[in-house]
């Protein structure tokens, strides 16, 4: 059994500007490394047995305050960074659509499969994804804490809990809270959403 804890890092300036901003390198604004530490308080006295982060600043930053606590080695993966918007990134939603009338249209019409202009399809993120949370739930046991993005969260839930990638969008992850998922013999448990 795995007990897994989903940690959506804590918020950036970019969350507050409502930019895509998925592989751009970003830290924590004041405002995220507060409910950061307030994630810390809250996991301090669990038993973590391991803590994964996505490389990005951001997440990495909060698994480093989480782990202030449980002096884990913070293990990195490339499978669970964030969306890569390409040449959207650092762009508003009304900015993107302005810009790129025709691709955003397409995009909004398949957003699985059709990736941003030199960016990424959500398809090849959630293969990603995929592969990564079959290793964990393989090989670890006890409470793990997955430190990563709204959208790798979102996929991860969906996945976990054997429903489509489209259906993903039914879960609210804010900055800096955690979910939790327990999983036992191929079968997954949600047993906490959105806790800040």
């Amino acid at each position: 059994m795995v007990d897994l804890i989903l940690i959506r890092h804590g918020a950036t300036q970019s969350n507050l500007e409502g930019v895509y901003y998925g592989i751009t390198d970003i830290d924590l604004a004041p405002q995220g490394k507060k409910q950061a530490q307030r994630l810390a308080a809250l996991l301090r006295d669990e038993e973590i047995t391991e803590i994964y982060s996505s490389p990005l600043i951001r997440a990495y930053r909060t698994a480093k305050i989480i782990n202030q606590y449980h002096h884990l080695p913070i293990k990195t993966s490339e499978f669970i960074k964030e969306m890569d918007f390409g040449r959207w990134e650092g762009l508003s939603y009304r900015d993107v659509e302005k810009m790129w009338p025709k691709e955003y249209k397409k995009w909004c019409d398949d957003w699985i499969h059709t990736p941003p202009p030199e960016g990424r399809a959500a398809i090849e993120m959630y293969q990603d994804i995929k592969v990564f949370l079959d290793e964990v739930t393989g090989r670890c046991a006890g409470r793990v804490a997955v430190v990563t993005h709204h959208g790798c969260i979102r996929m991860m839930i969906a996945h976990l809990l054997g429903l489509s990638i489209d259906q993903c969008w039914r879960f609210e992850v804010c900055p800096g809270s955690l979910s939790r998922i327990r999983w036992i013999d191929e079968y997954g448990v949600l047993t906490a959403l959105n806790v800040t």
